[in-house]
């Protein structure tokens, strides 16, 4: 009998025994349910099932074959031959021409999901709805319409009179028409002041709140404008028309800026995720502050974006005193000239007494940096944030600020030595790991992907650019080329790898990891900022070899000079501290990246001087033009307070005052 009937039989004698065993297995399962003693003897639950006998049963059969295919005899087959492969020319270890070839990763690093509670997203996203996006659909009903007609017809209203202003002054108007001239230029005047009249409104509505504001003061100068025009008709002279259209329209420009940046900030405020609140921290490093974010709130804007601010209230108070010395002016005028001449030194000198873009002064340099923080995803909180951000200070930088999650891979790596692969592995994981870092969470992917695991290392040191530790007692290193370089490891001659990171183990190079750092522009933007920056210098608060001053500089395109490298048991110590349970937080940070942070502070600072600067220099030119007014009228020279006079000085203060609200463009 041949092999092959052999074969089948078997089989056949296999399925016939495999099947007898099955008919008991199935008989004995059935006389286990119909076995009323037992169970009787061993009450069970209705959902419990026993498995004793069948175990039994199951022990007691006969194993059978994983295949029952039948095996067939193996064929002797004759293959043509295969061509000649030529063999790779061998060139030897560490010669000139030698190149090491890397091994591919083991796949790209995965960033893990970052946990956020439900019930916290559940609860943020309720109070945005209630606060920020019911604010923005308000203010979107307003719309800009009236705003941006009214600016417009406020600057054809103000072409008009210019036109008739300058006619006067040149001589080209006959005296015969000259009563026409001050008729166009009274009702330019009204027209004006109805296309402002919200402002006014506005103004003369905070005085029922006992405030004194700026359109208090464009209210109160419409009135003696008016009551000076009567007197113009009669006497056939120029009005200042010229004068108050030009500052009704910046009123009208500053109540469009409001209304940008209510908007705008609403806007960033009501498409947000999550919010993180940038916050100071006292005493953070030299004694001076620094910065850190905690989860943030929209109650943290929304009660403060309203308040007043310091340079505000400045401004109110000094257009409430410069209105009593000027109505001071017009009285004694009024005692010495008579009527008519007292009222054109009250109009003349109250437009003296505050330069038109002293309305801008505030609104313009903050749209102006909100329209860029909009795209960052960043919010001010008002001027509380604004005040408390330090003179001088630190801000401190983690390695996902300069490079996020994602933008550290590794290319390739390259085994040297008698050390196996996953010693390697091992060993740069546990290094890395324990100093932290960029470099930690895509080495301890790799590592788990080979099933392996952690050593505790100890002595661990931490140098530009390098760190070292000692694993089962065998010294480690871990760090840069250069790094390896000081240390007297020897490399491979004609080593080309950009961000390579090397591992010896005992003095002997075990591998070479090929790294790709990947430039963020949040990241490149945000540290070229702080490092220009005079007042805040940029502090590296995390330890990671990698991050050097020349390998940021070289990859980030920025320049490092002022970037601070703490030592590592200061980096540990700053890591500690934490801000003031009350502290104000500076602005609420809706995007993920270190450009919405430092963008915040830096703006924040700029945006403070801005104001700060413009308040002086509108103060100084009210306070000038105060005296030169005062001087007019003692020396009984009030002739010269011509309408022609009057817009002359205007625009010459309106130079400064524009330049200094541009501040905030050069962030």
């Amino acid at each position: 009998m041949s092999s092959k009937n052999k074969n089948k039989n078997k089989l056949k004698r296999e399925k016939i025994e495999a099947a007898r065993w099955d008919a008991e297995l199935e008989a004995i399962m059935q006389e286990f349910a119909s076995d009323p003693q037992e169970a009787a003897a061993e009450p069970v639950a209705s959902d419990t099932i026993r498995l004793d006998k069948i175990q039994a049963a199951v022990n007691a059969a006969p194993q059978v074959p994983e295949t029952l295919h039948p095996v067939q005899e193996e064929e002797d087959v004759i293959l043509p031959p295969h061509p000649a492969i030529p063999e790779k020319e061998k060139v030897e270890p560490f010669s000139e021409n030698w190149e090491p070839e890397y091994d591919a990763p083991m796949g790209d690093y995965t960033p893990p999901i970052a946990f956020k509670p439900k019930s916290r997203m559940q609860q943020l996203r309720a109070k945005l709805v209630a606060g920020p996006e019911k604010k923005y659909y308000e203010l979107s009903e307003k719309g800009f319409g009236k705003l941006q007609s009214g600016i417009f017809l406020s600057l054809v209203i103000f072409a008009v009179a210019l036109c008739t202003t300058l006619f006067h002054a040149f001589g080209l108007v006959s005296p015969d028409r000259l009563k026409l001239l001050v008729f166009v230029q009274i009702l330019c005047m009204l027209l004006s002041g109805l296309v402002s009249c919200y402002r006014m409104l506005d103004g003369l509505a905070d005085i029922l709140k006992l405030r004194f504001t700026l359109n208090t003061w464009l209210a109160m100068s419409f009135i003696i404008c008016c009551i000076d025009a009567v007197a113009c008709l009669q006497q056939q002279r120029i009005s200042c028309c010229a004068v108050f259209c030009l500052e009704a329209i910046m009123a009208q420009l500053a109540a469009y800026h409001q209304r940008t940046i209510r908007m705008e900030q609403m806007d960033v405020l009501r498409r947000a995720a999550d919010l993180e609140a940038l916050v100071k921290v006292d005493d953070y490093y030299e004694g001076k502050s620094g910065f850190t974010t905690v989860p943030g709130e929209p109650e943290a804007f929304m009660e403060h974006y309203e308040a007043m601010s310091a340079p505000e209230k400045v401004l109110n108070w000094y257009s409430l005193v410069s209105f009593l010395i000027c109505g001071m002016f017009g009285l004694f005028g009024v005692l010495r000239n008579g009527f008519a001449t007292g009222i054109q030194i009250w109009a003349g000198t109250m437009l003296l007494s505050m330069p038109a873009t002293a309305f801008i002064t505030l609104s313009r340099p903050e749209k102006l940096l909100n329209h860029r923080l909009h795209k960052l995803g960043s919010v001010l909180c008002g001027w509380q944030g604004i005040k408390s951000i330090p003179g001088k200070g630190f801000f401190p930088l983690t390695h996902t600020d300069l490079f996020p999650a994602g933008s550290v891979k590794l290319n390739g790596v390259k085994f040297l030595g008698p050390r196996t692969p996953d010693t390697v592995v091992c060993y740069a994981t546990s290094l890395a790991c324990t100093d932290g870092g960029s470099l930690a969470p895509v080495l301890q992917q790799m590592l788990t992907q080979r099933n392996g695991q952690r050593l505790p290392v100890e002595d661990l040191h931490s140098y530009d650019g390098g760190i070292t530790g000692v694993i089962d007692g065998l010294p480690v290193a871990l760090g840069t080329t250069e790094f390896m370089g000081r240390m007297g490891i020897q490399l491979p001659e004609g080593t080309k790898v950009a961000n390579a990171v090397c591992l010896s183990i005992d003095s002997v190079l075990s591998g070479i990891f090929a790294v790709a750092y990947s430039r963020s522009r949040s990241s490149a933007a945000g540290l070229r900022t702080l490092c220009s920056y005079r007042r805040i210098r940029p502090l590296l608060a995390e330890n990671d070899f990698m991050l050097t001053r020349n390998f940021l500089g070289r990859r980030l395109k920025a320049n490092t000079g002022r970037l601070i490298l703490p030592e590592r048991q200061v980096r540990t110590e700053l890591d500690q501290k934490l801000p003031a349970e009350d502290a104000v937080p500076i602005a609420l940070i809706t995007k993920e990246g270190l450009a919405p942070k430092a963008f915040a502070v830096t703006g924040g600072k700029m945006l403070r001087a801005a104001w700060r600067l413009g308040v002086v220099i509108h103060l100084l030119g009210g306070i000038i033009g105060l005296a030169a007014a005062a001087a007019l009228t003692l020396a009984g020279a009030q002739h010269l307070l011509t309408p022609e006079n009057l817009l002359l000085y205007s625009v010459l203060w309106m130079v400064p005052g524009f330049l200094v609200t541009q501040w905030t463009r050069v962030l």
